[in-house]
């Protein structure tokens, strides 16, 4: 860590600058620390360099420090800790101080016009501690990947200049940023000069994270602090700030370890106490609730507001201030207008999910609602949730007929409260009756009824998986092409991160999932095609196949091998083990195992027939069957794209998923904007309080 590194050496004031000189747009900080010899011998590091001057190395390492036995001692080794400071290496008798600091007051007068305050400190190394000896306290912990290292030809005005402006170019860098910063646009940022000021902008409470570089702890609870912020974004007297304590390190004024938080309370001037809460949103909500009379007073305005929302006449009078707009002296209205009449929003959401505040944001996922407000539900309600933190959105979408009262209330139940409800195509054919389904699925036959019909009035819009809408929905309610089989791209990540290939080589030819033995999964999953292509299999014993999903019937006993449960990585693992996976099922909305197949590079032989996933099968993903007679031609075909290099299914899920849960954060916000959920008085407002 950082600060075991600073113990190794002796640090004198700093020079050229002041300690409140925060308002330039960079203070770098330039600490020069001379050592007993800048020779090192053969002793190398597994270290990447961005100086294109420092091409030697040590030859039994592909990457390393530069550091070459014989190097002439004029040379200075660097490194940079975080985005602000810069250490430099020097041998003690070979440079003055008073010759460096007149390079850097020279240095000092330009950098100054371009907003930049050169700050110089000089450090000696403490006796019995080497080159090596300091730079090994630090080095394991570097990312090595944006690390900035290496060395320079001399300590001189020129060389110096093209270190600090290779350094300003490399902390702009979009790796650089992301590895150093915070992904919330709501988590505020303060200079270390500024925070020491204690004079905190007045009237507003601060919760202010303190970190470094080189700190493991640090970034185990970046994602608390991006989360916190996120949820206090409505809380105008309440803010989430970040500081980067690395350089207070180095001036020798925080000795202690990191991470800590502060919390500036705007009553008590010139002080702050700790917080030692646990890292969740409600044991700081809490902390708030005690410490902040500015958090009090949002509590009791949430509180009103609830108990007072806006009256009829009050929106009656208001309408205008939306709908009254002259649209062509406004496109992007004008833009929002035309997509009422057309329900189709997939072309509009790909344009609008470009914006940078959309790619940025983790996006949406979707989970199904176990309970709510002590409520048993389950399927067929599912809620659209924040991606990272999982909080609930006000969605709830419904995806299977409401073919019982028990959830038929519950339907109307959440409604009344104010969720904003969606349909989703995720059972079979869902929302259209189909006779054959109808013969084997009892539920299939309140699709039928009225009521039925009437309940689909409440929809705000539906997440389908048809190739021709249009030809289905009568409806102009806005619908977007999307399922849950989208979304599995991250959910396999999650469980395999660091290899998607659960096998390689793979040890099957194919791999036929069939969940589940029961006559309902029979016809669901297709099983008489199924069979039809294990006999064509078995008769000519070219290829090699497992079943996944159920225990095969007794003619088939010992036949092959199968895998009747196993948990879910368990079974990704037993996917990931063939080069491909049939799937023949018909009545099928789009099954997730398609597209999780695609995330371990597997490929995918799917039914022509099956209501939805065909959008996933191209030339680089997999193939279609009609009848078992396809099947072996589709085997060939996609082992002869694998060897040429055409056949990518990950790499193809993977930018097909680039903005998946951001897309359906841009569709859910569009619709709920335009139907006012926004504004409604039992619409949608992320309610914090809830969580304390």
């Amino acid at each position: 860590m950082i600060l075991d590194f600073a113990k190794l050496f002796t640090l004198q004031c700093a020079l050229l600058s002041k300690s409140m000189d925060f308002n330039y747009e960079l203070n770098l900080n330039v600490i020069f620390i001379d050592v007993p010899s800048i020779q090192m011998g053969y002793e190398g590091f597994n270290w990447f360099s961005e100086q294109e001057n420092n091409i030697k190395m040590i030859e039994t390492f592909d990457q390393s420090f530069n550091m070459v036995q014989g190097m002439h001692r004029t040379r200075a080794v660097f490194q940079g800790f975080s985005r602000d400071n810069i250490v430099v290496y020097y041998e003690r008798d070979m440079y003055s101080k008073a010759h460096i600091v007149n390079i850097m007051e020279q240095l000092q007068q330009d950098y100054l016009k371009n907003n930049v305050r050169l700050r110089l400190y000089f450090g000696t190394s403490k006796p019995g501690q080497t080159l090596q000896s300091l730079i090994d306290s630090y080095w394991k912990l570097k990312p090595k990947d944006i690390t900035f290292s290496g060395s320079i030809e001399a300590i001189v005005d020129y060389e110096l200049n093209y270190l600090f402006e290779m350094f300003r170019q490399w902390r702009v860098k979009q790796e650089v940023k992301k590895h150093f910063g915070f992904t919330s646009k709501n988590i505020m940022e303060f200079k270390n000069e500024f925070l020491e000021l204690l004079k905190m902008p007045p009237k507003k409470d601060f919760f202010v994270y303190l970190w470094a570089d080189d700190c493991p702890k640090c970034k185990e609870v970046y994602q608390f602090y991006n989360d916190l912020a996120d949820n206090l974004k409505d809380v105008s007297s309440v803010h989430v700030a970040q500081t980067d304590m690395t350089a207070s390190i180095f001036w020798g004024i925080w000795p202690y370890g990191l991470p800590y938080c502060r919390f500036y309370v705007h009553t008590i001037t010139n002080n702050f106490e700790y917080v030692y809460e646990q890292y969740t949103i409600e044991a700081y909500l809490k902390f708030l609730k005690k410490k902040s009379t500015n958090f009090s007073k949002y509590l009791i305005d949430q509180k009103k507001r609830k108990a007072f929302p806006p009256t009829l006449e009050q929106i009656e009078r208001d309408w205008h201030v939306r709908h009254c707009v002259n649209l062509e002296k406004n496109p992007k209205m004008l833009m929002d207008h035309l997509r009422y009449w057309n329900p189709d929003y997939e072309s509009i959401v790909e344009l609008v999910v470009q914006e940078e505040k959309y790619r940025k944001s983790d996006g949406y996922n979707i989970y199904v609602t176990d309970t709510y407000e002590g409520i048993t539900l389950g399927q067929p309600f599912f809620r659209i949730v924040r991606k990272t933190s999982g909080n609930n959105v006000g969605v709830i979408l419904v995806g299977q007929p409401l073919a019982s009262q028990d959830k038929r209330d519950n339907f109307l139940m959440l409604a009344k409260s104010g969720q904003m409800i969606m349909g989703i195509q995720s059972y079979r054919n869902y929302p259209h009756f189909s006779r054959w389904e109808d013969d084997s699925d009892s539920s299939i036959q309140s699709l039928r009824e009225r009521w039925q019909k009437e309940y689909f009035k409440n929809f705000a819009g539906w997440l389908h998986n048809m190739d021709e809408p249009h030809k289905h929905w009568n409806s102009q309610l806005p619908r977007l092409n999307f399922a849950e089989s989208d979304l599995q791209f991250s959910m396999v990540k999650a469980f395999w991160p660091d290899n998607f290939n659960a096998s390689d080589p793979k040890i099957y030819d194919l791999a036929l999932t069939h969940t589940g033995n029961t006559s309902w999964h029979m016809d669901v999953k297709n099983w008489t095609l199924a069979t039809k292509c294990i006999d064509k299999m078995l008769e000519s014993g070219k290829y090699t196949f497992k079943l996944l999903g159920r225990k095969p019937p007794e003619e088939y006993e010992d036949k092959f091998p199968y895998i009747e449960f196993a948990p879910f990585k368990e079974f990704l693992g037993y996917v990931g083990q063939a080069e491909i996976l049939l799937i023949t099922s018909m009545s099928d909305a789009s099954p997730r195992i398609l597209t999780q197949a695609l995330a371990l590079n597997v490929a995918v032989i799917l039914n022509k027939h099956i209501y939805g996933g065909k959008k996933y099968i191209n030339e680089q993903t997999g193939s279609l069957i009609e009848t078992e007679d396809d099947l072996f031609e589709a085997i060939e075909d996609i082992k002869r794209r694998r060897r040429e290099g055409i056949l990518q299914p990950r790499k193809w899920f993977e930018q097909y998923s680039e903005l998946i849960h951001q897309k359906l954060e841009v569709f859910t916000e569009m619709i709920r904007k335009e139907q006012g959920w926004d504004l409604d008085i039992n619409g949608y407002r992320e309610d914090i309080t809830t969580m304390i």
